[in-house]
């Protein structure tokens, strides 16, 4: 009996062919199309034996696997390769693919070097895959894990390397995007019964939302609830969860919204809400998050406003709240040496407020605090904000004025007179007036504050000396 005939008569064996189709044992002849299936195409083909087709075998194949099974299975037929390993996912009858692992090997070549046959093994590989799978998952869940650790270092030490307020702030709502990614955000300190942004981001006009204010008081308010629970609040639906929801005019509709509250020491200090245009775009994952990072947030935020209030008591008089004469030193100067530079003018006014002992003496010290404190706000609300405003004396304040020539300082100046000789005091029986020196020129010298200021004290003493109530520039030449 030849050898063809050997494998028709095996072929022809049931018992043989089971055998070796449990044992996932597979013959194709590739030119009768005649196969012996294996065991593990059984969800497939009934038949141990089938006609297999090329266009049904395909449609079996998983379409992401489909090419390169066809390239392996036709390198073999070709007889390019004698033997091919692949791994592909078949379909099953109930609609479920599972993984095979194939391989293949020609047999009995003819002179132009191809196979009669195909005879591998396949085997069903789909649990050993599933569990490849939970383990690829579970290893990137922790690589995410410890990715998200390494970011929260980084931006705990980021958000805390500044203690500008103004930089502390930008900080936080920048760096908290790239561990929680939303489209908008506010940062808000609590201040009473209320909650004021100190800052945003994402807006069409973020400026304008600055010094908002929300009561933490309101009936159903996500921001009250997160202050007042003290853990991070979620709505994938704030227009069901809160309809009275302040939504930014003409920009975008906010629908997913998540606060965070800055807890220090057990005292709510403020309020980080994030905003998205999705609905539920936040979840438990960025509540998570949220938790970790607000601890940082809270202190850094801490730390910033502390140093504000120390930087602000070390420059601001603490009567009436503008400048002091060290934030004179340091802003003065500054503003001087940037007149040299540009060769700009700039101006230096000193009020004194006139019989100002008098009002000491009648009416007491209290009410010549008031007094003090009415007339800075007078001059500040007169003042553009690159002004600068210092107490000088005990009734004496000194005005910088960047940028400016004497007529335009002069018409300032006399604005602000005016202002303070029209102003009603119902703690006194009479009105309060101030004189006024001026002197304004382009410096030229380092020592030009001082100058200046001497200057404008020589004409403030002629303004006493020739009636009061009066502003008088200086006409001297530096």
């Amino acid at each position: 009996m030849n050898e063809k005939d050997k494998f028709t008569a095996l072929l022809n064996n049931t018992e043989v062919l089971k055998a070796l189709s449990d044992a996932g044992v597979f013959i194709r002849d590739l030119k009768s199309g005649t196969a012996l299936v294996s065991g593990t195409w059984k969800v497939i083909y009934d038949d141990f034996i089938t006609k297999i087709k090329t266009g049904d075998f395909a449609k079996l194949i998983h379409p992401d696997d489909i090419e390169e099974m066809s390239i392996k299975m036709e390198e073999i037929v070709q007889g390019k390769e004698r033997e091919n390993i692949a791994s592909f996912r078949v379909l099953q009858k109930d609609g479920i693919y599972k993984w095979i692992r194939f391989n293949g090997k020609g047999a009995s070549y003819d002179s132009k070097g191809k196979p009669a046959y195909i005879i591998g093994c396949e085997v069903d590989i789909s649990e050993l895959k599933n569990a490849e799978c939970r383990l690829i998952k579970s290893i990137q869940r922790e690589q995410n894990h410890n990715d998200e650790l390494e970011l929260l270092r980084q931006i705990a030490a980021s958000i805390s390397a500044s203690l500008d307020i103004d930089e502390t702030v930008q900080r936080i709502l920048d760096e908290v995007r790239k561990i929680i990614p939303y489209q908008t955000a506010s940062l808000q300190l609590k201040k009473g019964e209320y909650l004021e942004v100190i800052g945003t981001t994402g807006f069409k006009d973020n400026e304008s939302l600055k010094n908002m204010r929300f009561s933490i008081n309101s009936a159903g308010s996500l921001n009250a609830r997160a202050v007042n629970d003290r853990a991070p609040v979620l709505s994938g639906d704030v227009e069901k969860d809160f309809p009275d929801f302040m939504q930014p005019a003409e920009y975008m509709t906010i629908r997913s919204w998540m606060g965070i509250p800055l807890v220090v020491r057990g005292e709510v200090l403020g309020l980080m809400a994030l905003d998205h245009s999705e609905k539920d775009f936040f979840g438990h994952h960025e509540e998570q998050l949220a938790r970790l990072v607000g601890d940082h947030i809270a202190i850094a935020l801490e730390n910033a406003l502390f140093h504000e209030k120390a930087y602000r008591m070390g420059i601001e008089d603490s009567l009436t709240g503008v400048g002091n004469r060290h934030r004179l030193q340091l802003e003065g100067r500054l503003l001087f040496e940037t007149a040299i530079r540009s060769e700009s003018p700039i101006g230096a006014a000193i009020l004194d407020i006139d019989h100002f002992k008098e009002v000491n003496d009648n009416f007491g010290h209290d009410v010549g605090d008031i007094i003090l404190k009415r007339i800075a706000g007078l001059c500040q609300s007169e003042l553009r904000v690159t002004d600068l405003l210092v107490r000088f004396g005990g009734e004496e304040f000194l005005i910088i004025f960047p940028r400016t020539g004497l007529d335009e300082a002069y018409t300032v100046c006399e604005r602000i007179r005016n202002c303070i000789a029209e102003q009603e005091h119902s703690e006194l029986d009479r009105k309060v007036t101030v004189s006024i020196g001026l002197f304004s020129a382009v410096p030229r010298n380092s020592g030009a504050m001082a100058n200046f200021i001497g200057l404008a004290d020589k004409a403030l003493y002629r303004s006493k000396t020739e009636g009061r109530n009066r502003t008088t520039a200086s006409k001297e030449d530096l």
